[in-house]
């Protein structure tokens, strides 16, 4: 990787909201030495949080924008899939044993009425539509109870609901919130690709995904195919994503990155809700 596969790698990891020193490490990982200094990674970071594309350095007379390059997609990528990836598996797994021990620190899942509230207000979001998922189903079900059916539909497929979200958009001018799980990617590449993706019609929306057959986590057999390649889909489509958090706070920032993303380059954005630890007891379903 040359110095603008670098700065490229650290623009894309800051606009998901990972931190400086984890950027740092996962490039250590694949890059070893090569790696720039911490130090010149918090500056990009910080250049690039704060919206700026041309960044300079303090050895260099010369200063560049980042661009999308077909280049730089292809660094990240390799970075990601053939390196990162792997090394991600490794920790996740070791955190998993030892937490085996631990089940309320697994949690996965949130307080839907209070996750409802974030996205409403954080967001601005008043319109939700999608279909059901079995590791969606308390927000679903809270949203079901408490949303007026005129602000929520349940869809017949995910095609479906994010052409709605793509309406309600082009009418109101506030994104809307699709929930879905990532067997139903393949019903989304339409409408997405020739509706919502910035240089089309440029239609934020927020995407909810249920993550089945995640690596390392044991699941039925249909989702052992699908669950690996999610991430590449996502990335297929032009698609930023995060997991979505276990904690409110984290959920609140998770958020906050996917209002600025939307509002500022108009496109989807997607939160990841991972499996439940199989330890975990299961949640009530909160109506109230």
């Amino acid at each position: 990787m040359n110095k603008e596969n670098f700065r490229f790698y650290v623009k894309v990891r800051t606009t998901l909201n990972v931190q400086v020193k984890d950027i740092h490490d996962e490039l250590c990982t694949v890059c070893g030495d090569k790696t720039p200094s911490l130090k010149v990674i918090e500056k990009w970071s910080k250049w690039f949080r704060e919206g700026q594309e041309q960044v300079e350095d303090d050895t260099q007379s010369d200063s560049s924008a980042i661009e999308t390059t077909s280049e730089n997609t292809e660094q990240v990528r390799i970075v990601i899939n053939d390196n990162l990836y792997p090394y991600q598996a490794k920790e996740q797994q070791k955190r998993n044993e030892e937490a085996q021990d631990m089940p309320e620190l697994t949690r996965d899942f949130l307080h839907p009425a209070e996750f409802y509230q974030q996205v409403k207000t954080i967001c601005g979001i008043n319109f939700f539509c999608g279909v059901p998922d079995s590791l969606l189903k308390d927000f679903c079900a809270y949203v079901t109870k408490n949303v007026s059916p005129n602000y929520h539909i349940i869809t017949t497929n995910e095609g479906s609901a994010v052409g709605l979200a793509c309406g309600s958009y082009m009418a109101t001018g506030q994104p809307s919130l699709v929930y879905l799980q990532n067997s139903g990617l393949g019903n989304i590449v339409n409408p997405i690709m020739s509706l919502a993706t910035p240089g089309v019609y440029s239609l934020p929306m927020l995407l909810l995904i249920g993550w089945r057959g995640e690596p390392g986590k044991p699941d039925e057999p249909q989702h052992r195919v699908q669950g690996p390649a999610t991430p590449d889909i996502l990335t297929a489509l032009g698609i930023p994503f995060q997991s979505l958090p276990n904690c409110h706070d984290g959920a609140g920032q998770a958020l906050e990155t996917a209002k600025r993303y939307m509002e500022t380059t108009k496109g989807p954005y997607a939160l990841e809700q991972h499996h439940r630890h199989p330890n975990n007891k299961p949640l009530n379903i909160y109506f109230n």
